[in-house]
């Protein structure tokens, strides 16, 4: 078993249940195997390499409600090294912008019902599915570990600013 395998969890659920379901998405009913996340998750984790520079470490974060692309983006941050820092769209502003600026992340994937007024790089959420349907093939990076930090939370502030924990 190769090193990828044993921290891909993803890579290791496609080799061994690729047609069975990993994701069924409610609203919609839309299903996703294990082998077409994977497929997809390294298609997005190099397109955010190669398009927006999202290097191991670097920070990825999205503004939206509740999708498939939040699975999508959480599994290209995990095959890529990156963080994911997930904003919640009921936050003021100001809120908003506090976490982004603390967060510093590459890039913020922000829905057509969100607004963030900050100087970092935003795309629209809309593109995170074209972006996931290229190579799949992972861009060369330092390896994954176990210990690798995989998503950025922030708290709620109840006794002061909210805190990344």
């Amino acid at each position: 078993m190769t090193d990828a395998i044993r921290t891909d969890w993803l890579a290791r659920q496609a080799l061994y249940h690729g047609a069975r379901p990993a994701v069924v998405w409610e609203p919609t009913g839309e299903s996703l195997s294990f082998a077409d996340l994977d497929r997809l998750g390294s298609a997005l984790a190099r397109a955010l390499h190669e398009r927006f520079g999202v290097a191991s470490g670097d920070r990825v974060a999205i503004l939206a409600e509740n999708s498939l692309e939040h699975v999508l983006l959480f599994v290209a941050c995990q095959k890529s090294g990156a963080i994911l820092v997930p904003l919640n769209y009921r936050l003021t502003g100001p809120e908003l912008a506090y976490l982004v600026e603390d967060s510093d992340p590459t890039v913020v994937f922000v829905a057509d019902a969100c607004t963030l007024a900050s100087d970092v790089r935003q795309v629209p959420l809309a593109d995170v599915r074209p972006l996931a349907e290229g190579d799949a093939t992972l861009a060369p990076q330092a390896p994954v570990t176990h210990d690798d930090p995989l998503m950025l939370l922030y708290t709620s502030g109840t006794t002061g600013r909210p805190k990344g924990a």
